[in-house]
């Protein structure tokens, strides 16, 4: 009897300090999980429990209390037994530490046929404007080298590239990278990276384009005379869920104009506009900042999909439209400090036939459009119509 007793004793002690457990790590969570759904349940692009489940599961995991900690507590176990795959294998960190996301998403790149169309609409209207595919270097050479079964080599999807553009007369410019071209625990090219593409455009758009960037030695942003460096340690989207000794941290190093800069972002869809100087008006440094603050992708204007960079101070300088998605953000950002306007269009965030309507309607208001690399992220998009 006295056994029973202590076992029962036991049982109760071990589902204590379950619950125990559990309230502590939902006192902070629930409360902001439910004032989530209840706020999306009223609102009035609510479509049902079905569709919200997702991101209510995703909300419960970025507010879990201590889950950067306890994710790099689990990550010291991957570094002790030396681990290349982790997080049920989704992760994979080769000899250089550099982490990538194992997935599959080098697929027929469907969306070149809108660049093509987009040619032969210049060509038959007669326009001025000149279009430039700009084919920057992909980041998965090393996961194809480990698993070269479930991945489509990325040099295939550059043939498939320049097949399709090269049929539909579609000039492209290869981007050359450098050994540090991109972060260590992050999908993006550094902001040393961008602005040295951004650098190798504007030199490719002078000698083969025929334009002229009066001021383009304002990219040089190692110059201590023109830019104010400041370094900010983060890790990466690729290493937020796997902890943060699974490799080291990134560094992103920001660049502020000591030149005077003005600048009008004007949003094509909502008509509000942004006035300010380069710091103000498309950096967005967040008041509170730790290294899972993930930032780097706040340079412009993420989430828009028109919205024009205008630089008053640049006036009569050469006016780009680019169609892209996140990837170059920083790179624009420096690139429109030589032009009078950089233009973005990310069919992602597509408001649908009026985005369409109004790229038809202003491809002649640009000197010429640049096409980034987007691999599949814009198939089906139909961003030309």
């Amino acid at each position: 009897m006295k056994e029973r007793k202590s076992v029962y004793y036991l049982q109760i002690a071990e589902i204590i300090l379950f619950v125990g457990i559990l309230t502590f790590f939902m006192a902070k969570t629930a409360p902001k999980v439910l004032h989530k759904a209840m706020n999306d349940y009223e609102s009035a692009e609510f479509a049902g429990w079905s569709n919200e489940l997702p991101q209510l599961q995703s909300h419960f995991k970025e507010n879990l209390v201590l889950k950067n900690d306890l994710t790099d507590f689990a990550s010291v176990f991957d570094v002790a037994f030396a681990r290349i795959f982790t997080d049920n294998y989704n992760y994979l960190k080769d000899t250089n530490g550099i982490v990538y996301h194992l997935r599959n998403d080098i697929t027929e790149p469907e969306w070149l046929d809108d660049i093509v169309r987009i040619q032969a609409y210049v060509d038959e209207n007669q326009l001025d404007t000149k279009l430039v595919y700009v084919q920057n270097p992909l980041r998965i050479d090393t996961a194809v080298h480990y698993r070269p079964h479930e991945f489509t080599n990325v040099d295939e999807y550059k043939e498939r590239a320049k097949y399709i553009l090269d049929a539909g007369g579609v000039d492209i410019l290869n981007i050359e990278g450098q050994p540090d071209t991109y972060f260590i625990t992050d999908m993006h090219a550094t902001t040393d990276a961008q602005v040295d593409a951004m650098r190798q455009i504007v030199e490719y758009l002078e000698t083969q384009k025929g334009l002229q960037f009066r001021y383009k030695d304002l990219l040089d942003i190692q110059n201590p005379d023109l830019y104010e460096k400041s370094s900010y340690r983060f890790i990466g989207g690729y290493c937020r869920s796997i902890g943060g000794y699974y490799t080291q941290k990134d560094t992103f190093n920001l660049y502020l104009p000591l030149f005077s800069t003005d600048y009008v972002i004007d949003f094509k869809n909502t008509g509000v506009q942004v006035t300010g100087n380069f710091a103000d008006a498309l950096v967005r440094i967040p008041e509170e900042y730790d290294s899972y603050s993930y930032w780097i992708t706040n340079m412009a204007y993420y989430g828009q999909s028109v919205y024009s960079i205008k630089n008053t101070t640049m006036e009569g300088e050469p006016k780009v439209l680019i169609i892209m998605d996140s990837a170059p953000m920083t790179g624009i950002c420096y690139l429109s400090a030589i032009c009078s306007e950089v233009c973005v269009y990310d069919p992602r965030f597509s408001e649908g036939d009026s985005d369409r309507v109004w790229l038809k309607e202003h491809l002649n208001d640009y000197d010429v459009v640049l096409f980034d690399t987007l691999e599949n992220s814009m198939d089906d998009q139909n961003i030309f119509d």
